[in-house]
């Protein structure tokens, strides 16, 4: 499936495709690397429904670049008009940076429980409703760059002619 492809519910606009297009025109979208779940939150004591989709956008590694994956995920609000619904695209984590932090524990429709002084909650971890989330009025697309989270310069093109591992890259 291309990353301009026509989607299999023609009256809703697909985020992943969007946004991957959007994110990187050399993306090439395989449908098994796509997770897609529905969700609810609450916010302002109203019902915000969305669609969360985590995958993998591959690279070509055109002009003497490596290939690459670049792990995103994405949420979209439901029944909303794509047309004028904004997007918003975060870019996660790097040298001495969780990606974790940005997503789960600002942005995202979901967040972690901190402390009341922002310091780490003891495990285990609890996710919550974010009343903050950013979904109430753009759709989001969090975006790990090559080198951090889960992206990376496919096997065999590292410096070493070897793929770097997550913890590599920490």
């Amino acid at each position: 499936m291309n990353a301009g492809s026509a989607t299999s519910a023609p009256e809703k606009e697909d985020l992943t495709e969007k946004g991957a297009q959007a994110a990187a025109s050399a993306a090439i979208l395989s449908p098994e690397q796509v997770s897609r779940t529905s969700h609810t939150i609450q916010v302002d004591g109203k019902e915000l429904a969305y669609t969360a989709v985590a995958g993998t956008i591959l690279i070509d590694g055109e002009s003497g670049t490596p290939p690459a994956e670049i792990f995103y995920v994405a949420y979209g609000k439901d029944a909303a008009d794509k047309a004028q619904r904004p997007i918003t695209f975060v870019f996660n984590g790097g040298p001495g940076a969780a990606s974790a932090y940005l997503h789960l524990g600002a942005l995202s429709p979901r967040r972690l429980v901190f402390n009341d002084d922002g310091s780490v909650a003891p495990a285990p971890a609890r996710l919550v409703d974010n009343q903050m989330s950013w979904l109430a009025f753009t759709d989001l697309v969090f975006i790990e760059p090559v080198g951090t989270g889960y992206s990376r310069i496919e096997k065999g093109q590292g410096r070493e002619g070897e793929r770097r591992t997550r913890t590599e890259v920490r």
